[in-house]
């Protein structure tokens, strides 16, 4: 009998910590998955403080006009990373605070990668992009610059990250 108890021990130890990233929701386990962590990320509480502080940040969102046109982060450029051009940035300080978004992460992060090989040094990628913002229950505006409840999930794959609101596809 002891020795049964102990291999039950040893069963829900070794259990219990193979299973403790169990805890994630499906966006962070994702988020795990594809960051590269090679730009400094921002979670978006971080970004909402920086902002009601009045500092001067520039947002940048990377995904395609489409994208953007459903829904936005409020005073968001938009520079889509598919069709990035070296021009759009020109008039930016190097020293300017960035901060990219985009669905998940993925695609700014790669574009902060190359801004920062151009010479930036204050590029920030938003943890978890505009879904986590939206997640969040923090604003975003459609193309007319009215608040909405609508997010573009990018595909129907990617919906699932998507914790609330009216997704579009």
């Amino acid at each position: 009998m002891r020795y049964q108890v102990i291999l039950l021990i040893c069963f829900l130890s070794i259990h219990s910590c193979a299973c403790g990233q169990g805890n994630l929701r499906p966006i962070e386990e994702k988020i795990k998955e594809i960051y590269k962590n090679t730009v400094p990320i921002i979670k978006p509480e971080n970004l909402i403080k920086k902002l009601n502080q009045g500092q001067e940040i520039i947002i940048i969102d990377t995904r395609t006009k489409d994208e953007y046109n459903i829904s936005h982060i409020k005073t968001a450029l938009l520079i889509n990373y598919d069709n990035f051009n070296p021009e759009s940035v020109k008039d930016f300080s190097k020293s300017s605070e960035l901060v990219l978004y985009c669905s998940i992460g993925y695609r700014s992060e790669r574009l902060g990668e190359i801004l920062i090989q151009m010479g930036f040094t204050n590029v920030y990628n938003l943890y978890g992009g505009i879904f986590e913002w939206f997640n969040k229950e923090n604003e975003v505006v459609n193309s007319n610059g009215e608040k909405t409840n609508k997010i573009h999930s990018y595909s129907r794959k990617w919906a699932k990250f998507v914790e609330r609101g009216d997704v579009v596809y």
